[in-house]
């Protein structure tokens, strides 16, 4: 790669891997490490370690022990001695973020009434849980069938990873399916979305492995589905394909936006059509499709979200004419891409769309002017040889790209009297 700084590159690099690497609210798939907690005998209790807040004389569950994490029951209260170490009572009032992450043998989880506050990601990674209980008691929590809820039913918050149910319908008193309220479901292949439900979070039902299907109950005014695959009411956005949908998926005419993680993590998807009414495909849209080998992308699409096919299985893509800005990372990882067409009316490519695409050996940009781009927009490091791969431009337009920011390492430039990506199989 030519620089006339390599401190500079070096630079840009490091803060490109950490851009396509970043996690953002609801934005990256990828769950946050569980942080480190003191599970030292002094914090802990019966097997239950707890942060103890002496001015309120209050716990926090933060985690549990090895050897006690099979069937766990919190307490209401706990005997702890203070920091004067004073034999003290302190009310377990919350349970903080990640506090049994990862806890892969835990079974079931009784919580007290006096809980009043469950931290995000608190029962990720409990591939095994089937029932979480809460005291009658509780104000702010309930449970029904070892699902937990707000206390009144209106937001639906976890679902037991390991639960046995193949099918679940959400009550029609719930509004809100929150962040991974899914998460890793593993025997679920049918989900019924309640007439009341008005949100649900991008990751809901992230990693439900076998979960086929979505249906919705006709009362429902915000979503309905097609084929298993969820809807906007209106279909003019696909809201979620299921982790399970095997084969191919032809999207309807009619739909405008695939929405953020719409297809993310869907495993056994082979191949997309994207029909000519798509004006936009979202962040992460089709991310972790590992077995996705064709899409074709229709003629009206205008952005290609960050992230937008990272790690798929594509051999080519041809990128319409439509299409203005492809975002950072959009196909970062696709390792067996060979052929890239870009479309006459991109004029900007975030970072590093193309690390990882150790396959590539042609691209053709047919665009008259380089689209902006940073100089590692297809060599991150050694993982392209972009110096082994051939350009394709437009007639006239060989020494603009010749002296532009990362279109001039390619190892051939050619012009070429293409001024149109022809798709195939559409």
């Amino acid at each position: 790669m030519k620089t006339s700084s390599g401190f500079t590159l070096l630079a840009v690099m490091l803060l490109t891997l950490s851009a396509c690497q970043r996690k953002t609210e609801n934005k990256d798939p990828v769950a946050v490490p569980f942080p480190q907690t003191d599970t030292s005998d002094r914090n802990c209790v019966d097997g239950i370690c707890y942060n103890f807040d002496d001015s309120a004389r209050t716990a926090q569950v933060t985690s549990i022990k090895e050897g006690y994490n099979v069937d766990v029951v919190i307490p209401s209260t706990v005997l702890h001695e203070n920091a004067n170490y004073e034999k003290t009572t302190y009310d377990v009032t919350s349970i903080g973020e990640h506090a049994f992450g990862g806890c892969d043998k835990l079974l079931s989880v009784v919580i007290p009434g006096s809980v009043t506050r469950i931290g995000e990601f608190a029962l990720e990674g409990c591939e095994s849980l089937e029932s979480i209980e809460v005291a009658s008691g509780n104000p702010s929590y309930r449970s029904e069938d070892g699902v937990l809820y707000t206390k009144d039913m209106t937001q639906l918050l976890a679902y037991p990873a390991g639960k046995h149910a193949r099918s679940f319908t959400i009550p029609n008193t719930v509004t809100y399916v929150g962040y991974e309220a899914f998460f890793g479901c593993q025997h679920l292949t049918e989900v019924t979305i309640g007439s009341s439900v008005k949100s649900i979070e991008p990751n809901a039902f992230h990693a439900c492995a076998i979960l086929t299907a979505f249906h919705v109950d006709r009362g429902n005014s915000e979503f309905c589905s097609r084929n298993g695959v969820l809807y906007a009411k209106d279909m003019e956005a696909l809201i979620l394909c299921p982790s399970g949908h095997v084969g191919s998926c032809v999207i309807p005419t009619g739909v405008k936006v695939i929405e953020p993680l719409a297809f993310e993590g869907c495993g056994s998807l082979i191949s997309v059509t994207i029909p000519n009414s798509v004006k936009g495909i979202g962040w992460y849209a089709f991310n972790d499709c590992g077995s996705l080998e064709s899409v074709t992308i229709g003629e009206s699409v205008k952005s290609i979200g960050e992230n937008a096919f990272r790690g798929c299985a594509l051999k080519k893509i041809i990128i319409p004419n439509s299409v203005i800005d492809i975002g950072s990372c959009a196909f970062f990882y696709c390792c067996d891409l060979k052929e890239v067409t870009i479309g006459k009316s991109v004029t900007t490519i975030g970072d590093d769309p193309f690390h990882g695409c150790t396959s590539l050996e042609t691209v053709t940009c047919l665009n008259p002017t380089p689209p902006v781009c940073s100089i590692i927009c297809f060599e991150y490091d050694t993982t392209v040889d972009i110096g082994s791969c051939t350009l394709y431009v437009p007639k006239g337009s060989k020494e603009k790209y010749a002296s532009a920011d990362g279109w001039r390492d390619f190892g051939e430039i050619v012009e070429t009297s293409l001024s149109a990506p022809a798709q195939s199989g559409r």
